[in-house]
């Protein structure tokens, strides 16, 4: 939510506590794959932005008890607007200009994937077929203008 904003639940949504997420960001998008592990992204303030500092993820272990700040110096964007992980391995971040990237070790290291649109994109979803010999993964992407594969 604005400015850092996460609020927790351990009794079903009763009762909601915020968490201490350590960051002032604009928070566009929350990943978890279990429940502990975990992605928060957003978009960095407007001044920031214009000094071109880079996208920043925050990233959890502990089910948001403690949140670690990630700065994606290779995101071509200072906003990311959505999260996908199969697993706490492989994940998929994307946001403004079509920024789309991929890590493979828990987000220790990203890869920008050449961008297929020049707009924003506000959602991933993976098709695997796993039937194959050889996975093979369609990544879908939609966003405002479009969808793209």
């Amino acid at each position: 939510g604005d400015a850092g904003t996460i609020l927790g639940t351990v009794d079903g949504g009763a009762t909601w506590q915020r968490q201490n997420s350590r960051s002032s960001m604009d928070l566009l998008a929350l990943a978890f794959v279990n429940c502990t592990w975990g992605w928060a992204a957003g978009k960095v303030s407007s001044r920031a932005a214009a000094v071109g500092a880079p996208a920043r993820l925050l990233h959890t272990t502990d089910g948001g008890g403690f949140w670690s700040v990630r700065v994606l110096e290779e995101a071509p964007s200072a906003a990311v607007h959505t999260l996908f992980f199969l697993n706490p391995e492989m994940g998929w971040a994307a946001g403004d200009h079509g920024a789309v990237m991929h890590t493979q070790d828990g987000g220790e290291s990203w890869t920008s994937l050449a961008p297929c649109t020049e707009h924003a994109v506000f959602g991933i979803s993976i098709d695997e077929a796993w039937f194959l010999p050889l996975m093979a993964t369609a990544l879908l992407l939609a966003g405002v203008a479009g969808i793209g594969a």
